[in-house]
């Protein structure tokens, strides 16, 4: 598996929402786990985290535009990831451009960008063909440890150093989960939602005639209210529950109700496995989407774009 880890800026999260879309196959397939500072803990340090996870990464992504440009932090993040790739030459460095900008005049434009020529993807009338386009590349990326990085021609025969070793991600391995697993799991997909309403929160308050606010009742429990000041009826509630007895309704479940008790819920979702990997799988489902094989990233998405249905909200 690729670890992957994503540099953009916050005015561009449509387009990360986008690209995270359409590498749901490539994580249902196990050949990428996706990072980016979203998934940062709370009480961790916000650039401690992020340059550990640039000098981990395999793929490092830059989504380029005007607003990644006039970011300090993110220049910062472009200058970490192509100082990295000059001393290691093991991380493939990819831009990916999102609005037109003066990225070629930046160190960027000794790397080969995406999508094909640096055609910006705002421009593009076929956006979704565009990011498929992207995944394929990152597929291909994945899938032939042999392949040289996309920033980067092989030049010079091979010799002996250069012939590709044999890369146990490629492999899948059968494995019974127990209990300990389950519960890990479960724990980790409540953090992860948890931490994505949380940030989500903190955007929509820098909406006018919008007021959200994010409350954590317990370390198994917390709930959201956001008032959509410009409808009459643009009060909305969720309260999300973590599985913590032996008598509680789902391993992830949630109500449109302001702080719920831990015996009511309106979706529940069960933490399942097959051979090789736990999912989450929902018990019910009356919104039309997959109800099966849900990565916990999935899962906070389908919660929160749930929730802004409720106060009339709709996000790009």
């Amino acid at each position: 598996m690729k670890r992957i880890f994503i540099s953009y800026s916050h005015e561009d999260k449509q387009y990360l929402n986008q690209l995270d879309k359409h590498r749901a196959v490539m994580i249902d397939d196990g050949l990428i786990e996706l990072w980016c500072d979203k998934y940062i803990q709370p009480g961790h340090r916000i650039y401690a985290e992020i340059k550990k996870e640039i000098h981990s990464c395999d793929i490092i992504l830059l989504l380029v535009s005007p607003d990644y440009l006039a970011s300090e932090s993110c220049r910062e993040e472009m200058s970490i990831a192509i100082k990295r790739r000059h001393s290691s030459k093991v991380v493939n460095v990819i831009p990916i451009i999102l609005k037109s900008c003066d990225w070629m005049n930046t160190r960027l434009k000794e790397l080969k960008a995406l999508p094909e020529d640096g055609v910006p993807i705002s421009t593009s009338k076929n956006k979704d063909e565009v990011y498929t386009n992207i995944v394929k590349e990152l597929r291909q990326l994945c899938l032939d440890p042999s392949s040289t990085p996309l920033d980067r021609k092989r030049t010079q025969p091979q010799t002996a150093a250069d012939v590709p070793q044999p890369q146990v991600d490629k492999y899948r391995v059968k494995k019974d989960f127990n209990e300990i697993d389950r519960s890990n799991f479960r724990r980790k997909a409540y953090s992860v939602v948890k931490d994505y309403f949380k940030k989500e929160i903190e955007d929509l308050n820098k909406i006018k005639d919008v007021d959200a606010e994010f409350e954590s009742f317990s370390s198994t429990h917390f709930g959201c209210t956001i008032v959509n000041s410009n409808i009459k009826y643009g009060t909305a509630h969720i309260t999300v529950h973590r599985r913590s007895g032996l008598h509680s309704l789902g391993d992830i479940y949630y109500s449109f109700d302001e702080n719920t008790e831990s015996n009511e819920a309106q979706g529940i979702f069960l933490v399942k496995s097959d051979d090789y990997k736990l999912y989450l799988e929902e018990l019910w489902n009356v919104f039309g989407e997959s109800k099966t094989l849900i990565t916990p990233e999935d899962l906070a998405v389908r919660l929160w774009k749930r929730f802004l249905k409720e106060a009339e909200i709709t996000q790009n």
